[in-house]
This record gives C-alpha cells, structure tokens and sequence, in this order.
C-alpha cells in the first residue's frame, strides 16, 4: 500500500515539476543566448572601435610621411635658392667702388647697341653673357623644374579638392613667388629676353614654359627709357598673356605705348 501512494507522490511530483523544470531551463537558454547576443555586439564595438583606432594611425603615419616629404622639399628648395643668391653675389661687379649688378651693366651695353629685333638682341646676348651669368639663369631654370617635378602632389589638400590641377599649380606658384622676389628687376628684364622664343626646337624653349606657367613676370615693371623698353615690349610679345599675370605695369605700358602710336 505504501508503495502505491509512493509511487502516486511520484507521479504527480513528476508531473508537476518537469514542466517547470523544462520552463526554467528555457528561461536559462533565452538568458544565456540574450548575454551572448550581448557578448557578440560589444565584440562589435570593440572591432569597430579597434578599425576606427587602426585608420587613424594609418592617417596619421601617412600625415608624418607627407610632412617628411615636404620637410625634405623645402630644405632643397631654400637650399637651391641660397645658392642662386650666392652665384648673384659673386657675379655682381665693383665699379667706383660701389657694387653694381652685372644685369644692370648688361642691360646699358643692350641699350647701347639700339636694336629691337628680338632674335638679333637674343643672339647678341649669347655673345654678351660671361660664364656667371649662364650659371645664374641655368641654376634658375633648375629651381623651377625642380619645383614643377618634386612638390609633393599627395597632400591632403588636393586629394578633397574637385580643382586638383589648380591647387596643385597654386601650390608650386606659392614656391616660385619666393624664387622670383629674391630676383631684381635687372635679372627678370634680362631673363625675359633670352627665353623670349616660339620655336618649340629653341632650347630655351621649356624654360619659356616654366615662366608662363608660374606667371613670373606678373611684377616685372616695364619702366624706363632709350630703345631697352621697347626691346623688353618687343620680347614680351613672344610669351602668353599668363606669364605676366595680372600685371598692370603691362597693362600701363601697352596704353601708353597705343597712344604714342596715335600720336605718330
């Protein structure tokens, strides 16, 4: 009899608790699957987080790599520069005891000579020049190329910019504003002169192109007296209007030289 109502207490113990039993071990499974779902976002988080971290040290390696670059540029270019100032210095003559540039004398002997064709002044010039001057314009030249070759094309700035190409030349213009204003009014007149060519198999050629390029001539003042300024005006007639800029020392010139014309 005993082991009847054991086994009755059995049955309705089992009855009733493996339903519970089966209830809570679904609420453990939702609960373990809810802290694994968790487990798996804050693993989400931290990739996120992880790759977000490896990008800006990438970025910012890639930032020290550019200011490498340009560090190294601009070392060469105001090294370059220094040294065109030197090559100036030395070819610079005592006359009376005063130091004069050796452009100026030059520009006198050109006066001198009262010609205004510009391939006869361009071959006269080749005869005139001494071997410091050649090195001065032939150094030039290099910074210019070296400027248009070498800046860092990579930065930042241009990559953002829909311009490109402008942001780019504006750049190197930048550089080449400093390379000109170290330069005297004398050495642009003279520079102007010899590169002054439309034969693409003239070796001054490309040099022409560099200058048009950086609008060089923007402040060159086309000043002064006798057949040299007309030589100058001539000359400037074999370059693009962009090598001059927005010069309004050109502009007040060709007005004035429009009204003597009328006068004639």
């Amino acid at each position: 009899m005993d082991h009847e109502k054991w086994a009755q207490f059995g049955d309705f113990f089992g009855g009733t608790l493996n339903p519970i039993l089966g209830f809570l071990s679904f609420i453990a499974l939702l609960v373990t699957i809810y802290f694994q779902r968790q487990e798996i976002q804050l693993t989400r988080i931290e990739l996120v987080k992880s790759t977000e971290a490896q990008k800006e040290s990438a970025n910012a390696l890639k930032e020290q790599v550019q200011f490498t670059e340009i560090q190294k540029f601009e070392n060469t270019f105001y090294s370059m520069l220094s040294h065109l100032q030197k090559i100036e210095e030395s070819i610079n003559i005592l006359t009376n005891q005063r130091e004069r540039s050796s452009f100026s004398l030059l520009l006198n002997e050109i006066d001198y000579l009262k010609v205004i064709d510009t391939e006869v002044l361009r071959n006269k010039l080749n005869y005139q020049f001494d071997r410091g001057q050649d090195q001065y314009f032939i150094f030039l030249y290099q910074i210019l190329k070296f400027v248009n070759e070498n800046l860092p094309r990579d930065w930042q700035l241009y990559r953002i910019r829909e311009d490109y190409e402008m942001d780019v030349k504006n750049h190197m213009k930048r550089y080449t504003n400093i390379v000109r204003a170290s330069i005297s009014q004398d050495a642009l007149k003279v520079l102007l002169l010899r590169c002054s060519t439309t034969s693409e198999d003239d070796l001054f050629f490309k040099y022409r192109n560099l200058l048009t390029d950086f609008r060089f001539f923007e402040h060159l003042k086309f000043r002064g007296n006798g057949e040299l300024i007309g030589s100058i005006f001539e000359a400037s007639l074999n370059y693009h209007k962009c090598a001059f800029g927005n010069s309004h020392y050109l502009k007040e010139f060709e007005d004035a030289f429009q009204k003597r014309k009328k006068c004639i």
